[in-house]
């Protein structure tokens, strides 16, 4: 496989291996939160931060909460200001970054090569959602992402 990591990935990468992540079953929020300073509280609330803290809703599936809690530390970790102060379109831009971290967090290129999958994306998007506990979307997006990647610059 010819491929080429962006800086986001070389960032979470870099971020996860700092704490000693190095095993996929190791990416679970209560192993990772402490290990950079996030306090977590589980409610009815929405998904949300405060400083460094994050509410996770309660109601969520588990590989949602875990996909929600790498979405909320991306607000944390790369970004500043209050949204509600912000305009719209840089809202927006902010979000797709939030949802673009996610996904390199949750499934980290690191650990994703350790993973042996089948060949084609609907069937190792259901590997990767079970490896790396995310959802099956999750996993898609994050395999289409690679293989767009691989063939741009194959």
């Amino acid at each position: 496989m010819n491929y080429t990591t962006t800086h986001l990935e070389d960032a979470v990468n870099e971020l996860l291996k700092s704490i000693g992540i190095i095993h996929p079953s190791q990416l679970d929020i209560f192993i990772v939160a402490p290990r950079l300073g996030i306090d977590l509280i589980f409610s009815n609330t929405e998904t949300h931060f405060e400083g460094t803290t994050v509410y996770l809703n309660i109601n969520l599936p588990p590989d949602e909460l875990w996909f929600a809690f790498a979405h909320e530390l991306c607000h944390i970790q790369r970004h500043a200001g209050n949204q509600l102060f912000l305009p719209m379109d840089f809202v927006a831009l902010q979000e797709a970054q939030a949802e673009n971290f996610a996904l390199h967090f949750c499934i980290p290129t690191y650990l994703l090569k350790k993973v042996k999958l089948p060949n084609d994306i609907p069937s190792a998007k259901q590997v990767v959602a079970g490896a790396f506990n995310v959802p099956e979307s999750a996993a898609e997006k994050r395999l289409v992402q690679i293989d767009n990647r691989i063939k741009s610059f194959g």
